[in-house]
C-alpha cells in the first residue's frame, strides 16, 4: 500500500466529569445521618430518672436487679407531634440524601446542579424538624410527665444523638452549598495516526 493509499488519522470525543469530593461527602454524611435516626427514633432512653427512662414509644422501668419492664407509652398530642416530626426529618434526609446521588450521576450539569440545590434545602429542612423536636420535648416533658421520674430526671444519650443527627444534616448543607457550582465536564479530543502517534485536546467546561 502507497502512502497516498493509507487511510486517515481517526478521532474520538471522550467526555470526563469531574466530582469534587464534598459532594460526595455530603450523601455519605446523610446517610449515616439517616442510620443514626432509626436509632434515634427507636431508642427508648430519650429522658431517664429514678429507674425510669422514657422515649418516643416506649417506657421502661427497672422492676428488680437486672430487670427492666419495658411497655408503649400513652401519647399526649405533644409526644404524637414530636413523634410525626422526627419520622419527617428521617424521610427528608433519606430523600436528601437520594437525590444528591442522582445528581452525582447525572451527565448534565444543570440536572447536577437542581439535584444539589434540592439535597441543600431538604437537608436543612430536615435538620430545622430535628431541632424542634429536640427543643420541645424536655419542655413538655418537664411540664407534664416529669412528676413520674420525681425530683430528679435528666436527659438520656438518645437526645444527644439527636443533635449529633442535626449537626450532620447540617454540615451536608453546608456542603452542598459551599462547593455546589465547581464541578466541571472535561471533552477530550483523541486522534489515532496509523504510525501510532496520538494527539490528545482538552476542552474544559
Amino acid at each position: 500500500m502507497s502512502e497516498t493509499e493509507k487511510m486517515a488519522p481517526t478521532a474520538s470525543m471522550e467526555t470526563v466529569i469531574i466530582i469534587r469530593p464534598y459532594k460526595v461527602g455530603a450523601a455519605v454524611l446523610g446517610f449515616l445521618g439517616c442510620l443514626l435516626c432509626v436509632l434515634f427514633i427507636g431508642a427508648s432512653d430519650w429522658v431517664h430518672g429514678e429507674g425510669r427512662t422514657l422515649g418516643l414509644w416506649a417506657e421502661c422501668v427497672a422492676a428488680g436487679p437486672g430487670r427492666v419492664d419495658c411497655g408503649t407509652v400513652e401519647a399526649p398530642v405533644w409526644l404524637m407531634a414530636m413523634r410525626g416530626l422526627v419520622v419527617i426529618g428521617l424521610v427528608m434526609a433519606f430523600v436528601a440524601s437520594f437525590v444528591v446521588c442522582i445528581g452525582l450521576n447525572a451527565g448534565k450539569m444543570s440536572t447536577r446542579y437542581r439535584c444539589y440545590f434540592v439535597g441543600m434545602l431538604v437537608y436543612f429542612l430536615a435538620a430545622m424538624f430535628d431541632i424542634t423536636a429536640l427543643v420541645i420535648f424536655p419542655v413538655k416533658y418537664s411540664e407534664q410527665l416529669g412528676a413520674k421520674a420525681g425530683n430528679s430526671w435528666s436527659l438520656g444519650w438518645t437526645y444527644g444523638v439527636g443533635w449529633a443527627i442535626v449537626a450532620l444534616l447540617v454540615t451536608c448543607s453546608l456542603l452542598l452549598c459551599l462547593d455546589k457550582d465547581t464541578d466541571e465536564i472535561s471533552f477530550r479530543e483523541r486522534v489515532d495516526y496509523e504510525n501510532g502517534i496520538e494527539d490528545d485536546d482538552e476542552v474544559v467546561i
